[in-house]
C-alpha cells in the first residue's frame, strides 16, 4: 500500500518527528513555494527527491555536521551547461542570502546540480 503525501505534509512529519528543527520546516516551506512560483512541478517524485535532500542539507548544516568536500568534477561541469543551471543559481542565492543561510561548497554543487536535472526533466515533460 503506497501513502501519497504532498512535499509540505512530508517536511511537516520529518519536523513532527523530531528529525528536522521548526527553523529547517519553515525554510523548506519558504522554498518549496519560491520553486513552485517560477513552476517546478512539486507533485514529481524527483522533486520530492530534491527538497528531501535540501532539507536534510540545511538540517545538516543547523547541527554544524561536515559533509565530504569532494564533489565529482562532472556534476559541476552538467550544472554549468545545463538551462537550467541561472535558475538554480537564483534558488541558491534565495536560500543564502535572503534566508541567512550559508551552504558548503559541497552541498551548493549536489542542489545545483539536482536542481538543473530536475529542471531538465520538467522540459522534456512538456
Amino acid at each position: 500500500m503506497e501513502i501519497d503525501m504532498d512535499i509540505k505534509d512530508r517536511i511537516n512529519l520529518l519536523q513532527r518527528n523530531g528529525v528536522i528543527s521548526e527553523e529547517t520546516s519553515s525554510l523548506a516551506q519558504k522554498a518549496i513555494e519560491w520553486l513552485s512560483a517560477r513552476g517546478i512541478d512539486l507533485e514529481k517524485e524527483q522533486t520530492h527527491m530534491f527538497l528531501t535532500h535540501l532539507v536534510m542539507a540545511l538540517e545538516r548544516k543547523n547541527r554544524g555536521e561536515e559533509v565530504d568536500d569532494a564533489v565529482p568534477s562532472y556534476m559541476i561541469e552538467e550544472a554549468k551547461a545545463s538551462k537550467g543551471y541561472y535558475l538554480a543559481k537564483d534558488f541558491l542565492k534565495f536560500i543564502e542570502e535572503e534566508n541567512g543561510v550559508i551552504l558548503p561548497e559541497s552541498e551548493k554543487v549536489y542542489i545545483l546540480f539536482h536542481l538543473c536535472v530536475l529542471n531538465k526533466k520538467e522540459e522534456k515533460d512538456d
